[in-house]
């Protein structure tokens, strides 16, 4: 049988020669690799790309699709795998990846901060274009720069999204939303430290805000929660299937993620009076509630992460894209990895 060229393999089938760890694959069947009966538990494998090693960084929630570990299989789901929930709370790699996550959500909450001063002190009429575009150009600058070290999360319901999915394991997901939300309290302070006290009340942080006497708190929960899944659903899709980042590649996913924060932060800008529009990201609320020392209703952004969390994390487990065929299953029933 002549040999098949890799690049025109189907995702996710190898050559019959790759070793991973103490496994080869060779001695395995080529077309039942996937099977249950042979699946291999490369959890503790180190991954490299191009000689570099990627072991503390490669996980399948992360935004760098080379770092995407596809080659990973479990006979159990991720609920039902133990160490799942308690593997990795002493891997240095993950806590340097989480001081890199922290440090991407400051610069993320900052720079947030400082483009809403600029937008409100110019008055331009034209705000919801200008949001559109600054969190599609920031956000795909920043998912550039920090995929490769992190998986450039910068959000805590994106980061517990993917602990919900089976993505990111437990260890890693706390770690990553406790140095998300430092980084977004420096930036808190750092803003205080920028405009003073005053001005930082009087712009109420630049963000994270609706009127009240305009909007009642259950029709700012539902967009809220709404706009939370939508971007989820969104970002799941561009960047964490591994049939479309397979697609896109390391190129095109960090735009794609940007343009869809973009896309939703635009039509989400001008729904009402007072409204700071959909926010999407409880840490970034967080730093702003720091900044003003205002935490009252720091539990509508997080209620309405939560719930858009919960909505994606049961869509994506009902129907996840990391379905193979399982030949010893009578009829070809797909099994999830």
């Amino acid at each position: 049988m002549a040999e098949t060229n890799n690049s025109q393999r189907p995702f996710g089938v190898g050559t019959g020669n790759e070793s991973f760890g103490e496994v080869n694959v060779q001695s395995l069947p080529l077309h039942r690799f996937w099977s249950a009966n042979d699946a291999v538990d490369m959890s503790n494998s180190t991954i490299t790309s191009a000689g570099h090693n990627l072991n503390g960084t490669a996980f399948h929630g992360s935004f760098a699709p080379i770092a995407q570990r596809r080659k990973v299989i479990h006979k159990k789901p991720w609920y039902r795998r133990k160490e799942y929930f308690t593997d990795g709370w002493l891997d240095a790699h993950i806590w340097r990846a989480g001081i890199i996550e922290g440090v991407g959500t400051f610069c993320l909450v900052y720079l947030l901060a400082q483009f809403g001063m600029s937008l409100m002190n110019y008055g331009t009429v034209q705000t919801g274009a200008y949001i559109g575009l600054f969190c599609w150009a920031m956000l795909a600058v920043l998912v550039y720069c920090l995929a490769p070290a992190s998986g450039a999360h910068m959000n805590c319901m994106v980061t517990f999204t993917t602990v919900l999915c089976g993505l990111c394991p437990l260890s890693r997901g706390v770690i990553y939303m406790i140095f998300q939300l430092v980084g977004a309290s420096l930036a808190g302070g750092v803003m205080v430290g920028s405009w003073g006290v005053e001005r930082t009340l009087e712009y109420q942080g630049t963000g994270c805000f609706y009127d009240s006497s305009v909007l009642t708190t259950g029709q700012v929960l539902i967009m809220e929660s709404a706009a939370d899944f939508i971007i989820l659903f969104l970002v799941f899709g561009v960047g964490l299937d591994p049939r479309q980042s397979h697609v896109f590649g390391p190129h095109l996913v960090p735009a794609l993620v940007g343009l869809s924060f973009g896309v939703v932060a635009f039509v989400n800008s001008a729904t009402a009076p007072g409204y700071g529009g959909a926010n999407m990201n409880p840490a970034k609320c967080f730093g702003f509630a720091v900044a003003t020392q205002d935490f009252s209703t720091q539990w509508i952004w997080w209620v309405a992460g939560l719930t858009g969390s919960l909505f994606q994390a049961i869509l994506y487990n009902f129907n996840p894209p990391w379905v193979v065929p399982d030949e010893n299953t009578p009829g070809g029933k797909p099994r999830a990895p």
